[in-house]
């Protein structure tokens, strides 16, 4: 269903040799050196942000926060700048795009009728204009389009790809990192963190466990083969249950339990980014985008709390429709 929407050449759809060849061509698109680009111009103004509002004792809401960073990150890949004093309307707008695309797919959902292939690719074609327009552009700049052009990559490819991560990108870091904190602060483990910060990829890794941001991944099997007893024919299409996998006890030693001490085995590491060939892409954006966070605000002087929170309802991945925090407030004498 996602081809009819996104085309041949998205990177979600595509198999075997197809799929190896484009991330070959892609190579290691968010290296170091992106990353830090990624930082500097997208991650440092909008965290600096949050830690004075904290530090001047405002109550925060995460939720609205993130989703603006998300839709940021998406801007800043694509390469759109909005217009001065228009800038938080266009990441709201963005992220709000993404997110309804990702609600349309439905794991029941093989194919969409007409109705909501035209529907979906209304919602897609401005991103589309918009990938065109930075791929047309001259010159040479930090967005993922442009890196991909300068790869040899043609429309359609970039399109794919870029898709890719919109959809994917729109969704996981967004409903992680609020859940991740509240984790944190729930259990009393970011005291711990904050007099440990070495732990804070344990704490990371951990988080993503329990909350697992990709709970199910769909796959089709390119060729007859039997796994575990099962027999698979060639185009199955196999429903992966990443949660169940993140819950595993000979993996995970009580695994409803949060703890950041927990040493995850090599052969259970990150299973919610996929492994092998599918591995996530944008896996080391992900990671950096939580760290620079969660690094700030373990950085404040005093802790934090939960002032409010509500969950979303109807949402394929549980997450807050609201989580506001602070500054711990004094309890005064006794």
């Amino acid at each position: 269903m996602q081809s009819q929407v996104l085309g041949e050449y998205a990177l979600l759809n595509l198999d075997g040799e197809a799929h190896r060849s484009l991330r070959r061509r892609i190579g290691d698109l968010f290296g170091a050196r992106y990353l830090d680009t990624i930082t500097a111009e997208v991650l440092a103004e909008p965290v600096a942000s949050l830690v004075a509002q904290l530090q001047s004792d405002m109550t925060v809401d995460l939720v609205p926060f993130v989703q603006r960073l998300t839709g940021r990150m998406i801007c800043h890949q694509i390469g759109i700048v909005p217009a001065s004093g228009d800038e938080d309307r266009t990441y709201q707008e963005m992220f709000e795009r993404g997110a309804s695309l990702v609600a349309m797919m439905r794991l029941s959902t093989i194919r969409f009728n007409e109705k909501q292939v035209a529907a979906a690719r209304e919602l897609w074609a401005d991103f589309v204009d918009r990938v065109a327009v930075a791929y047309r552009s001259s010159g040479e700049g930090s967005s993922v389009v442009q890196k991909l052009g300068s790869l040899g990559l043609s429309l359609p490819e970039i399109t794919g790809v870029a898709g890719a991560l919109f959809l994917t990108g729109t969704q996981s870091v967004s409903t992680a990192l609020p859940r991740l904190i509240a984790l944190l602060l729930d259990t009393r483990q970011w005291t711990q963190l904050r007099q440990r910060p070495e732990l804070l990829g344990q704490a990371i890794d951990e988080g993503l466990r329990v909350t697992v941001p990709s709970p199910v991944m769909l796959r089709s099997t390119i060729a007859d083969m039997e796994i575990g007893g099962v027999r698979f024919r060639r185009g199955d299409r196999v429903v992966v249950l990443t949660y169940n996998l993140a819950k595993d006890r000979r993996l995970y030693p009580r695994p409803r339990q949060f703890d950041i001490l927990r040493q995850h085995p090599p052969e259970g590491r990150n299973l919610w980014f996929g492994v092998g060939g599918r591995f996530c892409l944008g896996y080391g954006l992900a990671q950096r985008e939580l760290r620079t966070v969660l690094s700030a605000l373990l950085s404040l002087d005093d802790e934090l709390e939960v002032v409010r929170r509500r969950p979303a309802r109807g949402v394929l991945i549980p997450a807050y429709e609201r989580l506001e925090i602070r500054l711990q407030q004094s309890k005064g004498p006794a």
